[in-house]
């Protein structure tokens, strides 16, 4: 499953709400983040960077660390995805805006049966490319 959304500018803390899971199939899934933007000095919005990670806002460099939460304040039973961003290295909230493009949230489910395989699958979870190609998601 992915779930996506378009541009977002913030500084230091966003979520993206109204992930319809369950907290059966949160509890059995594993979540792989990832973003295009077009305040980074270094790369073009056309690369697809991951949560956690770092990158640059012009000036500031900063890292991106999310996690998956139900969203308490509807009280919806749905979930979100929280990103917080902190100033790299210094890890104060950082006070840049960042405009995030896009962003992609790719939802794995695990297997009841063979949780630990003998090897991790051959795909670099860093790189968005390759999970899609992996899981025949669109690029």
């Amino acid at each position: 499953m992915m779930y996506v959304w378009g541009e977002n500018k913030f500084t230091g803390y966003t979520s993206y709400l109204n992930i319809p899971i369950t907290k059966e199939e949160a509890s059995k899934s594993l979540f792989y983040a990832y973003y295009t933007t077009s305040t980074s000095a270094f790369l073009s919005n056309e690369a697809w960077l991951p949560v956690p990670g770092v990158n640059n806002a012009g000036s500031a460099n900063y890292e991106a660390i999310g996690i998956i939460t139900v969203d308490y304040i509807t009280y919806l039973g749905t979930w979100k995805y929280d990103i917080s961003l902190y100033s790299f290295p210094a890890r104060t909230s950082l006070t840049t805006e960042v405009t995030w493009d896009s962003f992609r949230l790719v939802v794995v489910p695990i297997p009841d049966t063979n949780i630990f395989p003998k090897s991790a699958p051959a795909v670099d979870f860093n790189d968005y490319a390759a999970v899609a190609k992996y899981y025949g998601l669109p690029q």
